[in-house]
């Protein structure tokens, strides 16, 4: 994954950044079964343009059936076109790496380790709307509510999955003490239905699916602070989990 870490440095080294920091309770049945902590950093570049780094760990500590689960993400990248991704994912103890990179050309190389193997493909140029992580990103995120059909490539697992989307409207979510308003979407693919709304400053606000067939729901603790501005040393944690594996 050198590539992708060199992606990644290269933006690290100007000023003008600032990031922001989102916490999110994870609830099954109205029970609180784990967390998503998510930290969005955002970069400016020479030519004044500004891109995301995103960086997204998800725990979760359940009962399904009378067994326990325990399900562990850690997911960074970069958002938006010339991005990628690296995911590591602990269910139970079976470890699964994925790792995906945008070239030059808008195709996508695609690797998956699990069980000592590793795949690999490759997506062609229009094949991926976004990816789940561009999810979090508060414009990468209108590849999915700006189109009716949207192709997602998975940080959890690897794969492409298509569905199409669907504009709930507006509405609003209390989110701690504070009512904040919301525009909501669903995106419905061979996966399922997948609920989620966004501020209007393109904050995910909550999202409704499903983990491990049960209906699982997301939600902001509190309203979103406003983006602070400190030294570049504070984007680090974002490359966290970046591995050597080459694409």
């Amino acid at each position: 994954m050198a590539v992708l870490l060199s992606l990644l440095l290269s933006t690290l080294a100007l000023a003008g950044n600032s990031e922001q920091a989102l916490a999110y309770d994870l609830r099954i049945d109205g029970r609180t079964v784990g967390s998503r902590e998510v930290t969005v950093s955002f970069v400016r570049q020479e030519d004044g343009r500004e891109i995301r780094l995103v960086e997204s760990f998800t725990s979760i500590e359940t009962t399904v059936l009378g067994k326990s689960v325990r399900f562990v993400n850690r997911a960074s990248g970069r958002s938006g076109s010339g991005g990628g991704f690296t995911s590591s994912v602990d269910e139970n103890g079976h470890i699964r790496e994925v790792q995906a990179l945008q070239r030059s050309d808008g195709s996508w190389r695609v690797t998956v380790i699990e069980s000592g193997r590793v795949s690999q493909g490759t997506l062609t140029p229009g094949q991926v709307s976004l990816t789940s992580l561009g999810l979090l990103d508060p414009v990468g995120y209108r590849d999915l509510t700006g189109n009716s059909q949207v192709q997602m490539l998975a940080a959890e697992t690897g794969t492409l999955l298509s569905g199409t989307v669907e504009s709930l409207g507006e509405g609003t979510l209390q989110l701690g003490p504070t009512p904040v308003r919301v525009n909501r979407w669903a995106w419905t693919s061979e996966a399922g239905r997948v609920e989620l709304a966004w501020t209007e400053e393109g904050v995910l606000a909550s999202w409704q699916s499903t983990f491990m067939g049960r209906p699982v729901e997301g939600v902001l603790r509190e309203a979103p602070a406003a983006r602070s501005y400190g030294s570049i040393e504070g984007l680090a944690p974002a490359l966290g989990g970046v591995s050597e594996q080459e694409l």
